[in-house]
């Protein structure tokens, strides 16, 4: 757990507005990967859809739960990944207040 905080207090500048920037930085990458997420989920819902309909082919509906499949993996990786840089971007901020002090 020390590495870990002296590695984020490496990360962390002195500068506040450096900060401010990187801080921006990764907040646009969590948007972005949380729109990529909201993407996955809503092709996830109308695949499913699709797959369950009663006018799809049997080969059809076999390639879409195929993809349900692909896609739920998918999605459970991308919210992982989220979650670790929701949580970082969260530990680099408590960086920033302990050195303030």
């Amino acid at each position: 757990m020390a590495k870990t905080k002296e590695l984020l207090m490496k990360e962390v500048s002195p500068n506040k507005e450096t900060n401010t920037q990187k801080f921006a930085v990764f907040q646009n990458r969590i948007f972005k990967q949380q729109g990529y997420i909201d993407a996955l989920q809503t092709l996830l819902d109308k695949s499913k859809e699709n797959a369950s309909s009663k006018n799809t082919s049997d080969l059809e509906k076999a390639r879409l739960w195929v993809d349900v499949f692909e896609v739920e993996q998918k999605l459970m990786a991308q919210k992982s990944i989220l979650a670790q840089h929701i949580r970082y971007l969260h530990e680099l901020k408590k960086a920033e207040d302990e050195q303030d002090l």
